[in-house]
C-alpha cells in the first residue's frame, strides 16, 4: 500500500512492503528502507531510517498526525492510494458538473 505524507507543503511517497512496519520511503529519487513498530500500544514509536534509530511519538490530531522526533514537532497529513484516488475522482466529477 502507498501513502503521501505531507509535512510542511513537502510531500513523500511511503510505500509499505510486509508485514511488522516494513517500507520503502521514496525521497529525493532514493528509495530508502524504513522500519517502525509501536512501543508497548504507547504513542512512542521505534523507527529505523537510513541507518539511525529514532525513538518517535506520534497522535492523531483534527485528521493529521502530530509527531515528535529528536525534540521537533510536525504535523503530517496522511492518505493512502484509495483516498486519493477518491478525492482525485470527486474533484473530475465536481468539474464535470
Amino acid at each position: 500500500m502507498k501513502y503521501f505524507v505531507t509535512i510542511r507543503d513537502k510531500e513523500y511517497e511511503l510505500e509499505q512492503n510486509g508485514e511488522n512496519g516494513g517500507a520503502t520511503l521514496f525521497f529525493e529519487n532514493r528509495s530508502i528502507p524504513v522500519d517502525f513498530k509501536r512501543i508497548n500500544n504507547s504513542s512512542i514509536y521505534s523507527l529505523f531510517l537510513d541507518g539511525k534509530s529514532y525513538d518517535v511519538w506520534a497522535s492523531l490530531q483534527n485528521g493529521s498526525i502530530q509527531i515528535g522526533i529528536e525534540g521537533q514537532s510536525y504535523l503530517a497529513k496522511v492518505e493512502d492510494e484509495r483516498q486519493r484516488l477518491l478525492k482525485q475522482l470527486t474533484r473530475s466529477e465536481a468539474k464535470a458538473e
